[in-house]
């Protein structure tokens, strides 16, 4: 089989669906007991139609697609500060693949988008946030050299 060409650009208003029903994958991995399933789809669907209307303020959508068309994935990329210096960073809020294209370098095309976009707007840092249970995704980061700065714990009362 031919290994495809991937490209990524701008979103664009044909492609505003296929970011809203991406909304599910955000859930394709075993998530804690606790937590509603029906109500982070419903969040991850707001923050899908929140990323199409530019917010966060500055942040910019971009989609990964084959040489036919076909959407494979999207990335939102935005400006965060850091939380002791205050000073701006690059900031990956959000990533997704489809699964038919899971696991062949969509993710990792897109990441590297997002480090020559951090990078062209001189930025020294990029940050992103992964649930602990996503371990395919926390596993792709590792391997692209994303270290934990910061690790958020929950214990119930």
């Amino acid at each position: 089989m031919a290994k495809r060409l991937i490209h990524i650009r701008p979103v664009r208003k044909e492609d505003h669906r296929f970011i809203i029903d991406m909304a599910s994958r955000f859930l394709d991995f075993p998530q804690e007991e606790w937590r509603d399933r029906e109500k982070m789809l419903e969040v991850q669907i707001h923050l899908a139609k929140e990323a199409i209307a530019g917010r966060p303020h500055g942040s910019e959508l971009y989609v990964a697609a084959d040489e036919e068309g076909n959407l494979l994935g999207y990335i939102l990329l935005g400006i965060a500060p850091d939380f002791y210096t205050g000073e701006s960073r690059a900031y990956a809020y959000t990533m997704v693949v489809n699964k038919e294209t899971e696991g062949k370098g969509v993710g990792k095309i897109l990441m590297k988008h997002a480090e020559d976009w951090a990078r062209e707007k001189g930025y020294k840092h990029i940050a992103l946030s992964v649930l602990a249970k996503n371990t395919r995704a926390l596993s792709l980061y590792q391997k692209a050299g994303y270290q934990p700065e910061a690790i958020s714990l929950v214990k119930f009362l």
